[in-house]
């Protein structure tokens, strides 16, 4: 019988880390062989996934947890405390249900797409197959995120293997844990090959500047709206786009509203972001830390400054 890869995400969204996942997968000669677990329902992940060729895909029906290191508002908080009450009451019963499932898959190891979950270590360890942590990002450096404290992190990591997206990100981890075994791979990144930029730099007299990104604090979108109100006292010509959802959304949309800078426009998550940089002239990349700089990679691509 065929062996089965189970791969574990972090959330159910199209993040930074599923999309890399799909790009991986489009590629992958095992994709047919793959197995994927979200935490919840998302028909959108759903259906691309089948696109590219993964035909099974369950659902945890949890929620994961991670615990935020900077202050976060009542509102984050009490969403987190319905999050633990839920997981306290169902958590075992879904897993259960998870578990008799991939009893009879021949499930070979187990790989979590993200460093953020132990999800994938917990379904391992009942499965009793190896585990693979696919690390892409640095959490608390990056996300301003970390484990809950009753999470004994170190010792899953000890009993982990793991696959690190870049070199930086290796670095960072083996100062402070130990692996069973590590490698380092590069996140496939999927391109438009049929692209095309029409727009001459600058040719209509006006400067498109973007950012893209989640809106949190660390990936630097109120310095670059700051850094652009303080141009336009000199260049009333430029212009800025930022792509992206997040928790600083509304603070972002009062400082621009408050300050009455109609020349920068919040365009939300896009899926034509590639369409968006064909009149883009300069990309900018603000963050405080990056795993392995895939908003740089595409911006050259792109051929945005």
């Amino acid at each position: 019988m065929t062996k089965k890869i189970l791969i574990v995400c972090h959330d159910h969204m199209l993040s930074g880390a599923n999309l890399s996942l799909c790009d991986y997968l489009a590629k992958s000669k095992y994709v047919n062989n793959v197995i994927i677990i979200l935490p919840r329902k998302n028909d959108e992940f759903k259906e691309k996934l089948k696109k590219i060729g993964v035909d099974s895909v369950l659902y945890y029906g949890v929620f994961n947890i991670i615990t935020h290191i900077n202050k976060i508002s009542l509102f984050h908080k009490f969403g987190i405390f319905i999050k633990k009450l839920y997981n306290l009451f169902f958590k075992n019963s879904h897993q259960k249900k998870i578990l008799k499932i991939l009893q009879n898959k021949n499930i070979d190891f187990v790989i979590s797409n993200s460093s953020a979950t132990t999800l994938g270590y917990e379904v391992a360890k009942r499965l009793n197959v190896e585990h693979v942590y696919h690390i892409r990002e640095f959490m608390d450096l990056d996300h301003q995120i970390t484990y809950e404290q009753k999470i004994d992190i170190k010792s899953i990591f000890q009993d982990s293997h793991a696959v690190f997206i870049s070199n930086s990100i290796r670095d960072y981890y083996l100062q402070k844990h130990e692996f069973k075994s590590w490698k380092v791979i590069y996140n496939t990144i999927k391109y438009d090959e049929n692209y095309k930029r029409d727009r001459l730099y600058f040719e209509d007299g006006k400067i498109n500047v973007i950012i893209t990104g989640t809106l949190q604090n660390n990936k630097g979108q109120l310095e670059a709206i700051k850094a652009i109100e303080n141009l336009k006292e000199k260049y009333n010509n430029i212009f800025l786009y930022i792509c992206g959802d997040g928790p600083n959304k509304n603070l972002l949309k009062k400082y621009i509203e408050n300050n009455d800078l109609n020349n920068i426009y919040l365009l939300g998550h896009r899926k034509d972001v590639s369409e968006i940089r064909k009149n883009m002239d300069i990309s900018l990349v603000c963050s405080s830390m990056e795993a392995l700089g895939r908003v740089t990679i595409e911006s050259m691509y792109y051929e945005n400054i």
